[in-house]
């Protein structure tokens, strides 16, 4: 019965490892486009989101503040904030699509 445990087991791990490699096949080519739609205006247009230190008033500001688009949601915000700083503070697409992606 043990072994029966172990089998379902590794056949779910199979089936998730599959669905994780499919969806990255899929969405691996988009990774190298540009922004699209409202992303000129949340993330390019945005100061809020212009985090180039990563502290607590840095990370307050992206949250609080409501001078940007995002005003009403601060997980969004908080979120593009932090891919800004991981992207360097470049204007690139990919480093926020791939965050997406992961």
């Amino acid at each position: 019965m043990k072994a029966l445990r172990g089998q379902g087991r590794l056949a779910k791990l199979l089936a998730a490892f599959s669905i994780l490699v499919a969806v990255f096949a899929v969405y691996f080519p988009g990774l190298n486009g540009p922004f699209v739609f409202d992303d000129e205006i949340h993330i390019r247009s945005d100061p809020e989101i212009r985090m180039s230190v990563l502290n607590a008033q840095s990370l307050a500001n992206a949250i609080f503040l409501e001078d940007g688009s995002l005003t009403a949601r601060p997980i969004a915000k908080i979120s593009l904030a932090f891919n800004y700083f991981l992207s360097v503070g470049t204007a690139g697409a990919f480093g926020y699509k791939l965050t997406n992606l992961a």
